[in-house]
């Protein structure tokens, strides 16, 4: 009888230091090889620092189907360890929005106004199928300020598959910290601003509608304050760059305003004034990501005619960019690892066949960098190659990169289809991994430094540490509009095959955390789960054995321990 009680008594201790070490400390040991249960000193940072109270309304709530379920779990598991790190100063609660209010469409209204995006998913009831309405989606609240987080990437359809449930799982400590991170800068107005640098013919706000604002939290608003900066609007004197005194409002605005400046696709040539500028932006610590084509081409100028000549863009960048250590040649990649484009090759123009147009390529990485790690395929149109020039002040990282199976194409270049309908021999693709993509890091020399006197204190001839990323595209940020401008396809749209490369906006989203030094947040949006996957075929081929070995193997087991536990038993008390 003592026996039994003695082990009663151990075993609700032990009871107990479980439930104190797993839910009042939330201790865990996490075998796993990614460390998916474990919360990142990141995160940690951020909760154990709050000078205030953050609340989060989940609206994922109510009649949800299995896969949705299992994602509620998974947000009620995270948000317990968050609880437990920042106290009283956290907390949340699930809301339905079918029975939180008698009028659901107005409540339905609000919430969409809040920044949660709504999904209509088709719902199986026996034999027939309904369409439901969800939220998969929170707000946050902070001090006077509430951000919304979006769990799903944004989507038309209504299916939700399992993938889609797992990417977003995968991404539910960075979404909820992003958003923490974000709504803390804003209450402390220390929210860092970004600018597209305008007036050379870059893209339109039409044109970069997805990457800056979209329809989903995956956008540059959602993390900094933006602006469209016009660069000849300022009225100067241009009669001498000798003196510098007509630039240094414009250098100053960009400095002290700008963490960071984008120029995409530019198409009239820049001024020596705008270079110096630009120049001078960057000495004074200012960042700077490029989209710049090489080579003027457009798939759309086959529509009228068989063919047309690629020549070089002159934007008058060359000699400044050699000067920090980049060429981007005046050349066009073609690749064997392209997308396909219908074609009318028949007298029926009404049939159309589908060809590998090498100059659609894919682009990928060749290292383990945060910027690209795990971003996914991107997809380039009219490329030309990047060339980098050693300089010892700085330092530099190839981050994106053709396939090993390419060539370079110089120009003046005559385009045609023809290339797609009679390929050239494979074995003329002789290059491997040509350089579309530069990250440079360092200390950098002004290119005017030979130009400027002495007396004109206010120029700077080196900068303070400094990055710049240069990529060969300038198509890569470019969302296609349609309808007048009315309607925008998502960045990373293949119009011909409708798939969408979520690689394009990924490399521009992480390109630009990591111009803004954006690292804590940076580091969590690449702690990846590594979601096996099953090889189908194999599965087909050895259903038998494998059928075999999930019902045969258990019994014997247990026959086997019980063979040995007889075994034992008989020897301690023979």
């Amino acid at each position: 009888m003592f026996k039994s009680w003695n082990l009663f008594i151990k075993v609700c201790i032990v009871i107990v230091l479980n439930f104190i070490l797993i839910f009042l400390f939330d201790l865990k040991f996490d075998l796993t090889q990614d460390k998916r249960h474990t919360i990142s000193f990141e995160t940690k940072e951020i909760l154990s620092n709050l000078d205030d109270k953050i609340f989060i309304k989940i609206y994922l709530e109510g009649e949800l189907n299995k896969d949705m379920q299992y994602l509620q779990d998974e947000i009620i598991s995270l948000l317990t360890s968050f609880k437990i790190i920042a106290g009283n100063n956290f907390d949340y609660e699930f809301i339905n929005p079918d029975i939180v209010s008698t009028d659901i469409q107005g409540f339905y209204n609000q919430i969409s106004s809040d920044g949660v995006i709504s999904r209509t998913i088709d719902k199986n009831e026996g034999f027939k199928v309904s369409q439901q309405v969800i939220f998969p989606g929170a707000v946050v609240y902070y001090k006077d300020q509430k951000k919304a987080i979006n769990f799903l990437k944004y989507s038309n359809k209504n299916l939700i598959n399992k993938q889609d449930v797992n990417t977003s799982i995968e991404n539910l400590e960075y979404k909820f910290i992003s958003a923490f991170y974000r709504i803390i800068q804003s209450s402390e107005n220390k929210k860092q601003k970004i600018a597209f640098l305008n007036g050379n013919g870059e893209l339109s706000e039409k044109e970069l509608f997805d990457l800056t604002t979209s329809n989903d939290d995956n956008n540059l608003q959602y993390h900094y304050d933006l602006d469209f900066f016009n660069i000849k609007k300022y009225k100067v004197d241009t009669s001498t760059i000798g003196n510098g005194y007509a630039t240094v409002s414009v250098i100053n605005h960009m400095v002290n305003n700008y963490k960071a400046i984008i120029i995409a696709q530019p198409k009239i040539p820049y001024t020596k004034l705008e270079k110096l500028i630009i120049d001078q932006y960057l000495m004074r610590g200012g960042r700077i990501i490029w989209f710049v084509d090489g080579v003027s081409a457009d798939i759309d100028s086959l529509n009228k005619k068989a063919s047309f000549v690629a020549y070089k863009k002159h934007l008058n960048l060359d000699d400044m960019f050699k000067h920090y250590g980049i060429n981007i040649g005046s050349n066009l990649i073609e690749d064997l690892e392209s997308t396909t484009i219908p074609i009318v090759n028949s007298k029926d123009r009404n049939i159309q066949n589908y060809f590998k147009w090498p100059y659609f390529l894919f682009m990928k990485s060749n290292n383990s960098h945060p910027i690209v790690n795990n971003i996914g395929p991107v997809h380039g149109k009219f490329v030309s190659s990047i060339d980098t020039i050693n300089i010892k002040s700085n330092k530099k990282t190839v981050i994106l990169n053709s396939s090993p199976k390419s060539r370079i194409n110089p120009t003046p270049a005559k385009i045609s289809f023809q290339i797609a309908i009679k390929p050239p021999p494979k074995e003329t693709f002789k290059l491997n991994k040509i350089p579309v993509g530069v990250l440079v890091e360092g200390i950098f020399e002004s290119f005017f430094q030979e130009d400027i006197k002495e007396k004109n204190k206010f120029v700077t001839k080196s900068s303070k540490k400094s990055k710049m990323i240069f990529f060969s595209d300038g198509d890569l940020p470019k969302n296609r509009v349609v309808n007048n401008g009315v309607t925008w396809s998502p960045l990373g749209y293949d119009e011909f095959s409708n798939n969408i490369y979520s690689g394009n906006k990924n490399i521009i989203m992480n390109s630009i955390h990591y111009l803004c030094d954006d690292i804590n947040i940076f580091k969590l949006k690449h702690k990846k789960r590594l979601l096996s996957s099953l090889d189908k075929k194999k599965i087909n081929k050895f259903q038998s054995i494998i059928q075999i070995i999930n019902i045969i193997l258990p019994i014997i087991l247990v026959c086997v321990f019980s063979l040995l536990f007889k075994i034992y038993k008989n020897k301690k008390y023979a």
